[in-house]
């Protein structure tokens, strides 16, 4: 266009900073700028707010400061613009003290604004912040507005309030993907597990298209909770979406589907991958031990040796659970050693309580102990009322009870120990024991010792609550 000795319109520059902007050019971005800065059209606030928001786009936020700095007769666009960057860039105080100085400028803030800020209050956690937002969101009117609830879900999620977050959820009128992307995946970060399978077959009523971060969070909460059904479900929409070669997708789906019990449809998505990495490995691997089927764990682990590869600490605390919950014991000891002889890795505090709640959880609670005076690190208070489980279970009351005095050291507020202390005693008849523990702790048997559980049938979960007697 300038080639041909025409100026470029006011539509023209927006447009050419706006790609700027979704490209990161900034050697560019600042060309035009200097174009602009020779025009009227450097008054245009409007021209201004892209400026600003090209800046903070391509990374440079100290120029879109300088520029707002600059600018006369900001309106709400231009300082939007500038909160956003400063958003985006996590840098969530300096969009705060802009809100503040904002209102000394009765500048009346719109929905983009509040988003804004809103973003800047969850990228450093300022939950009493973000509260006094919402509640000048609601003065103003704004609480209905699609873009504003999505912010407030992804603030209280990012805070760890679930339950505010479907609050704001259930009271907005319309729910767009990104609604539902984050409330699903919220309650999946946090192992809401139930309530996130439930959304999600509320989406796929509305015909949602979710995108590959929450089919993931979604993949996970079957795992969880063994909703082979419902994965298979979730596996549909990772085919209809694309995502069938997306190794982080096809990890997760291996971990699905081996820990629901189905190996042969997780073997087919591990054969199918083009590409596989130790993840995909260990995945598999941790499927094999969650079924028992040892044979196949050493295979696997002979494969990635041969391989080269490296398993991290992580993986082998996923085969130590595993081969716990699968009675591999002998098993679980021979890969702990072979932990540490051929992957050389240091045993951490976790896979020791693995270990204990290996043999602690079969019936060895003497080797448990011992392992527990042997080990290098100080035990945890879960090493410790794992193995007062396992004590409750098998009715050891002597070693039961100095479990509890380790626990009760290491946490005196701890509700779990109270409780299976109150019905080992309970269980042994050992009343005198029994009302010491409660003046302890109020009277755990007044507390419910129950769980939350859940079961897949016909495709739907059930959730229920468990009893105590058939708690191990």
């Amino acid at each position: 266009m300038q080639t041909k000795g025409l100026m470029p319109s006011k539509v023209s520059y927006l447009g050419a900073l706006k790609a700027c902007g979704a490209i990161k050019n900034l050697k560019q971005g600042r060309k035009i700028h200097d174009q602009i800065a020779s025009t009227e059209l450097m008054s245009d606030r409007l021209i201004g707010a892209t400026l600003i928001d090209m800046y903070a786009k391509c990374g440079s936020i100290s120029e879109a400061r300088e520029l707002f700095d600059c600018l006369p007769n900001r309106n709400v666009v231009v300082w939007g613009a500038m909160m956003a960057g400063y958003a985006q860039h996590g840098h969530g105080v300096d969009a705060l003290e802009l809100y503040k100085m904002m209102q000394h400028e009765n500048v009346s803030p719109d929905k983009v604004l509040f988003s804004s800020v809103l973003q800047g209050c969850a990228s450093v956690g300022y939950l009493y912040s973000g509260r006094l937002l919402h509640d000048r969101i609601v003065r103003d009117g704004f609480e209905s507005q699609v873009i504003v609830g999505n912010t407030l879900i992804g603030l209280y999620i990012k805070c760890g309030l679930v339950e505010e977050a479907r609050t704001v959820f259930d009271c907005l009128i319309d729910h767009d993907t990104v609604t539902w992307a984050t409330m699903i995946t919220g309650y999946a970060q946090y192992n809401f597990n139930l309530c996130a399978l439930k959304l999600f077959e509320n989406s796929v009523q509305r015909s949602i298209t979710l995108n590959k971060v929450v089919l993931l969070g979604l993949l996970k909460a079957c795992g969880s909770i063994r909703a082979i059904q419902l994965g298979q479900l979730v596996h549909h929409y990772v085919l209809k979406g694309g995502f069938e070669g997306d190794i982080a997708v096809c990890n997760t789906l291996i971990d699905m589907y081996g820990k629901s019990g189905s190996l042969k449809e997780a073997h087919r998505v591990f054969d199918g991958m083009q590409h596989k990495d130790e993840v995909s490995w260990s995945a598999l691997i941790v499927g094999y031990a969650w079924c028992s089927d040892w044979d196949q764990v050493q295979n696997c682990l002979k494969t990635i040796q041969g391989l080269r590869m490296k398993l991290d600490t992580v993986t082998f605390t996923s085969i130590l659970t595993a081969c716990s919950h699968g009675c591999l014991v002998e098993e679980g000891g021979l890969l702990f050693r072979s932990m540490m002889e051929d992957h050389n890795i240091v045993p951490t505090i976790e896979h020791y309580s693995c270990l204990v709640d290996l043999l602690s959880r079969n019936g060895c609670l003497v080797s448990a102990k011992d392992l527990l005076r042997s080990i290098p690190l100080p035990p945890d208070l879960t090493i410790w009322v794992a193995l007062l489980t396992s004590c409750k279970l098998f009715g050891h009351g002597k070693m039961g009870t100095d479990c509890f005095g380790h626990s009760f050291y290491l946490d005196p507020n701890d509700p779990s120990s109270y409780m299976l202390m109150s019905k080992l005693c309970a269980d042994g008849h050992w009343h005198v024991d029994t009302q010491k523990v409660s003046e302890l702790k109020g009277s755990p048997e007044g507390q419910s010792n129950r769980a939350l559980a859940w079961i897949e049938v016909g495709g739907k979960i059930y959730e229920f609550l468990t009893g105590d007697r058939g708690y191990a």
